[in-house]
């Protein structure tokens, strides 16, 4: 029998990959799964900006404030509160950590003089706003 180098090469190429295969088709199968899992959290529409969004490390003491349109009451962590809750859980908060960041969720259409109270709540404790959510704008 003739035997050819370069068929036998590729013979032992091919093996290996089998392997590689197996690990390729799981990883897809997983992520397929993961694509369609529901996104938990607060339905907030975020406005948009024309410039790219950094990412941020988020430390232990971080929260979030959200603001929607139709609520009266501010959400801390998805916790409904009022403005005294909200002010009285802040300084407890910051006391308790005063490395303390804060996360702004705010609706797309939620009235400036709301997010001037919060603002104003903010500083009577004090508490600076160290991230606003956005969304990238589509192109």
């Amino acid at each position: 029998m003739i035997k050819n180098p370069a068929l036998e090469e590729e013979q032992q190429a091919s093996e290996p990959l089998t392997a590689m295969i197996d690990v390729i088709f799981t990883l897809i199968a997983f992520m397929m799964l993961m694509i369609n899992a529901p996104l938990v959290g607060m339905d907030v529409k975020l406005p948009s900006t024309e410039q790219h969004a950094q990412s941020i490390n988020v430390n232990p003491h971080t929260v979030t404030i959200s603001v929607l349109k139709e609520k009266s009451v501010w959400f801390l962590d998805d916790a409904p509160l009022n403005s005294e809750q909200l002010k009285a859980k802040l300084t407890e908060l910051k006391a308790a950590h005063p490395d303390t960041k804060v996360i702004v969720n705010s609706d797309n259409d939620v009235p400036m003089q709301r997010m001037v109270t919060l603002f104003t709540l903010m500083q009577s404790v004090p508490l600076d706003v160290t991230h606003i959510a956005l969304k990238e704008a589509a192109k």
